[in-house]
């Protein structure tokens, strides 16, 4: 039974994580206390069958169906999280934000994975840090933007977008990465520009300006 309390949470977790995307207060209530009640409904059907004599299998059995609900649950969302970093992360890839190379291997969890192992082997724990600090950075990214299309303009999200780019090319210099070596980027959206103080190409409402140096 020691999976049980993490699988209730979950269900309660599903709620909150719909209502997130909910367009009204009202919806995204329902949804929080629809994941709730599926909670204490599991809850309580592990609960009653278990203090049941002779039935304590029937709970067993409906606890790993729950779990296994979950786990169907997780890699739906894996499947889902990949489909959006494909799509938005493809445009920063156009405006130069990250590399293709490097959107590939964030979007396979196998060769993030080796990459932060081999950069670990190779120079130490810090650049596997970087790497892992990239692929997080870039997924937050790609969160953020799908957000921002999915619910319409929302001043923390506005606000965040362009500074989450300007840290994946910082990171990027971190790394060595010679394209981000110079790098340049719009204050107002965050994506690299020509030059410095120069108005932005990609919005044409910002003006560019130098990145910050190393954190």
């Amino acid at each position: 039974f020691g999976l049980n309390h993490a699988m209730y949470t979950s269900f309660t977790g599903v709620g909150f994580g719909l209502a997130r995307y909910s367009r009204s207060r009202r919806q995204g209530t329902l949804y929080i206390l629809a994941g709730l009640l599926a909670a204490i409904l599991t809850h309580a059907i592990h609960n009653t069958f278990l203090s049941l004599e002779d039935m304590c299998m029937v709970s067993l059995v409906a606890d790993w169906l729950g779990i296994g609900v979950v786990v169907v649950i997780i890699l739906l969302t894996w499947r889902r999280e990949r489909l959006w970093m494909t799509t938005q992360l493809a445009h920063e890839v156009r405006w130069g934000v990250l590399t293709e190379e490097q959107l590939q291997i964030i979007l396979s969890r196998r060769r993030r994975w080796s990459k932060e192992w081999e950069a670990l082997e190779a120079t130490g724990m810090r650049e596997a840090r970087l790497w892992h600090k990239l692929a997080d950075t870039a997924g937050e990214l790609a969160f953020k933007t799908h957000q921002e299309q999915a619910l319409g303009p929302e001043q923390a999200t506005t606000r965040l977008i362009p500074q989450l780019r300007a840290r994946i090319i910082q990171i990027r210099r971190e790394l060595g990465d010679s394209a981000a070596a110079d790098s340049v980027v719009c204050a107002q959206c965050g994506r690299p520009s020509p030059a410095a103080d120069v108005p932005c190409p990609h919005c044409s409402v910002g003006r560019a300006e130098a990145i910050a140096g190393s954190e």
